[in-house]
């Protein structure tokens, strides 16, 4: 196994971003939403909000 500093996750919202755009060009969907557990999108949008202005702010 190869061995790094970084676990390969994004490390920023940039990458992250990026990452989802790669994952759908190869037709993988990086998100599927079921409407099962709605407090997961809750999650995922508290996230992004607070990556995009701060902590402080959200």
């Amino acid at each position: 196994m190869l061995e790094t500093d970084d676990s390969g996750l994004p490390a920023s919202l940039e990458q992250f971003v990026y990452l989802c755009g790669f994952m759908d060009s190869i037709n993988i969907k990086p998100f599927v939403w079921t409407g099962m557990y709605n407090e997961y999108f809750n999650i995922l949008l508290d996230a992004l909000t607070t990556s995009i202005l701060g902590k402080d702010a959200a």
